[in-house]
């Protein structure tokens, strides 16, 4: 993660770099507190062997208060007393001491887990916005290629259409109809009666209702 969050740049670069970092200084003081607390263990169980090795001493004293006054003495009985009192006291600020350690060394354990778990979520949002941007781009250039395809499209449409125009106003006449052949006919068989008759083909220009000069 740290050297995914050092190489981008932006705003979500800075915070994936000042995560890395927290994380960093979390797993820092963890590891001081771990050393501490090994420390401080080290410490109590030496005091503890210390206090083991005096209950054994102890064990073989008679039990009696008479016969241990009478064996050891009253003046080295109180001095063994101190001293147990002493092994005592300083097994349980050994104990005291190592048990703060402990718990030192759990609260920055967890707190070191709980910030790789937010680097963690913040590398996969950061990727995850990557994608979706790289999606965007790959969706804005589809579209690009629509819209030109499209407009080749009509491109190509036009020119067809303007093709079919010239073909259409290149192209011959159609055939007369039907209906003016037979008119045709028609006039023929007349003009072909009244030249029998001896009369004029055509009407003279006053008859045909032209005007005089």
């Amino acid at each position: 993660p740290a050297a995914g969050g050092g190489g981008c740049g932006g705003p979500g670069g800075e915070r994936l770099e000042k995560a890395v970092r927290q994380l960093m200084e979390a797993m820092t003081v963890a590891l001081r507190q771990g050393r501490c607390a090994t420390l401080a263990a080290s410490v109590c169980g030496a005091k503890a062997g210390e206090a083991a090795s005096l209950i054994l001493s102890l064990d073989r004293l008679p039990a009696s208060g008479g016969r241990l006054s009478a064996a050891v003495g009253g003046e080295a009985l109180a001095s063994l007393m101190s001293r147990v009192e002493d092994v005592l006291r300083d097994m349980a600020a050994a104990v005291s001491d190592t048990a703060e350690h402990a718990m030192a060394t759990a609260l920055a354990a967890t707190d070191v887990a709980r910030k790789s778990k937010a680097l963690r979520a913040l590398v996969a949002a950061t990727e995850g916005a990557a994608a979706a941007g790289s999606e965007g781009e790959s969706e804005s250039e589809g579209a690009s290629e629509s819209d030109t395809d499209a407009e080749e499209d009509r491109k190509g449409e036009g020119e067809e259409r303007a093709a079919e125009a010239e073909e259409a106003e290149e192209a011959p006449l159609a055939a007369p109809r039907p209906e003016g052949t037979a008119a045709a006919a028609v006039e023929a068989r007349l003009k072909q009666a009244l030249a029998g008759d001896g009369l004029p083909l055509e009407a003279p220009a006053a008859s045909r209702g032209t005007p005089a000069n």
